[in-house]
């Protein structure tokens, strides 16, 4: 995501879709809340969990070229630390569900 798309998101003038990617031109991105999980898998299946995870941690010019280096302001984080981060602050959900 370039910074001018999270600054954008952040003051609330373009949705999450816009930049979804560290690159630009996704196909398809959606947002979707825990609420509309259950919507969506209705009936026919068992949530087991429901998770938020993932903050991306890597500068972007780098990833791009497959270099896996972390922004200077994640670098010495303790793990832990990012953990809590992740469970309080991103936005991917991560849904465990069976069919019943």
């Amino acid at each position: 995501m370039a910074t001018q798309g999270l600054k954008s998101i952040l003051r609330g003038e373009e949705p999450i879709a816009a930049h979804p990617e560290a690159q630009t031109g996704c196909p398809v991105t959606y947002t979707y809340s825990k609420k509309d999980i259950h919507v969506l898998l209705g009936d026919g299946f068992e949530i087991q969990a429901i998770s938020i995870s993932h903050i991306f941690p890597y500068r972007i010019d780098d990833y791009l070229q497959c270099r896996y280096v972390k922004n200077c302001y994640l670098r010495w984080l303790p793990r832990p630390a990012f953990r809590w981060m992740e469970a309080h602050f991103s936005w991917h959900l991560c849904v465990m569900a069976v069919a019943k």
